[in-house]
């Protein structure tokens, strides 16, 4: 999925690159609550149906440790028949910016970082990575689906409020150091580049 300002140089890229790939772009920076039904609402949940795909792996950051094809998230998620997996860490401390994987009311929610409240943070060990895998069929019953708004630095909708409606959820907790290296920054990114060489 792309977005207006990165889409044309996504696709000259891609196909500079020869990769093969289906892509749809982000109408309006309303936050990544769109992903899905927009997946939805393309056709390619239709197309990618037809070809036997059953669930679908969604990483919402750049993290070059993100792999869209886990065996153990896949085999877990498809084993466990579940309608929505989530992909995490634990937190490094009860202040590191990253929402909150929390259970209310027997169910799994995330809590977004500005949102967590102090008594959350001290208790939250999980951390949301924005890394999940959802079942076709749950893209489908949720597609149009009216997220909330989130207020923070702009209004944005969150892909996590969908666990409101899965009836199946699982959190699987992996490594910091196998998983999860966030790009935030160019600095960041000099790190990822260092480590490599």
């Amino acid at each position: 999925m792309t977005s207006g300002p990165n889409h044309q140089k996504s696709v000259e890229y891609l196909k500079e690159h020869h990769f093969k790939v289906d892509i749809i772009t982000q109408k309006t920076p309303a936050g990544n609550g769109e992903a899905l039904p927009l997946f939805y609402h393309s056709g390619l949940w239709k197309k990618w149906v037809d070809r036997g795909v059953e669930q679908l792996t969604v990483i919402l950051i750049d993290n070059p440790l993100a792999d869209p094809f886990d065996p153990n998230l896949c085999g877990f998620h498809q084993r466990k028949n579940n309608e929505v997996t989530l992909k995490c860490v634990h937190k490094l401390n009860p202040e590191e910016k990253v929402g909150g994987v929390v259970e209310v009311d027997d169910k799994i929610k995330v809590i977004e970082y500005t949102e967590l409240t102090d008594a959350m943070k001290g208790e939250c060990k999980i951390a949301n990575i924005s890394l999940f895998s959802f079942s076709f069929d749950f893209i489908k019953k949720t597609a149009d689906v009216n997220l909330p708004w989130h207020s923070g630095k702009k209004p944005e909708k969150y892909i996590f409020d969908l666990l409101d409606y899965a009836e199946r959820v699982s959190v699987l907790v992996y490594p910091r150091e196998q998983v999860y290296c966030p790009l935030k920054s160019p600095e960041d990114v000099a790190k990822v580049e260092k480590s490599l060489k």
